[in-house]
C-alpha cells in the first residue's frame, strides 16, 4: 500500500512544518554543527511576502521541501523565484520526487512569478516568462 503524499505551501502559522524541512536540509546537505535561529527568527521568515516554503509530507513527516526567496528584477516587472535550497530525505528520494516540488513551484507563474532554479552560474529550468 502506498502513503499518500501531501504537496503543501507553508502557511504563516506552520513553524512545525518549517523546523522539520530545516531538520530534512541538515540531514541531507550533512550540515555538522548548524546553529538553529530562534523560533521568532524563522515565524519572521514566514510571514515575509519575498518567502516560500514548500513542503512533501506523508502524514505528519515531512521528507522533503524547498525554499524560495521572490526578488524584484530589472530585466522585467514581473517578480522572480529563486529556488535555494531542495531536498527530500535520501530513503524518499524517488518516492516523494523532487520534481513533484518542482513543478508545483513552478505552478507559481500563475501567481505572478518567473521561476528558475539558480545552479551555479546556470539557470535550470530556464526563467518561464
Amino acid at each position: 500500500m502506498t502513503t499518500a503524499i501531501e504537496l503543501k505551501i507553508l502557511a504563516h502559522d506552520d513553524l512545525t512544518d518549517f523546523n522539520a524541512l530545516i531538520s530534512v536540509f541538515e540531514r541531507v546537505f550533512e550540515m555538522r554543527d548548524f546553529k538553529r535561529p530562534p523560533a521568532a527568527h524563522l515565524q519572521k521568515l514566514l510571514h515575509r511576502e519575498n518567502f516560500i516554503a514548500m513542503v512533501a509530507k506523508a502524514g505528519d513527516q515531512v521528507m522533503g521541501g524547498l525554499t524560495v526567496y521572490i526578488l524584484d528584477q530589472y530585466y522585467s516587472e514581473k517578480p522572480l523565484g529563486y529556488i535555494y535550497d531542495l531536498a527530500v530525505l535520501q530513503e524518499h528520494q524517488r518516492k516523494v520526487g523532487g520534481s513533484r516540488l518542482m513543478a508545483l513551484w513552478s505552478a507559481g507563474s500563475l501567481l505572478g512569478y518567473s521561476c528558475t532554479l539558480s545552479v551555479g552560474n546556470s539557470h535550470f529550468p530556464p526563467p518561464i516568462a
